[in-house]
């Protein structure tokens, strides 16, 4: 199943940790760096959504 297979609302805390380190890390999605980076993103989710519906 890919990404767009599955709708944003019903996305698991793993797949978007997967897709952030995928968008940011490219083929070096693997690292360190963009590993962080998907583990940083879903720490800022919950922010996110709620400036969303502001």
């Amino acid at each position: 199943m890919s990404f767009a297979d599955v709708p944003a609302e019903e996305t698991t805390p793993a797949r978007h940790r997967e897709l952030a380190a995928r968008h940011n890390g490219g083929p070096y999605r693997e690292a360190g760096d963009a590993r962080a980076s998907g583990r940083g993103f879903t720490h800022h989710l919950h922010d996110a959504r709620n400036a969303l519906r502001r």
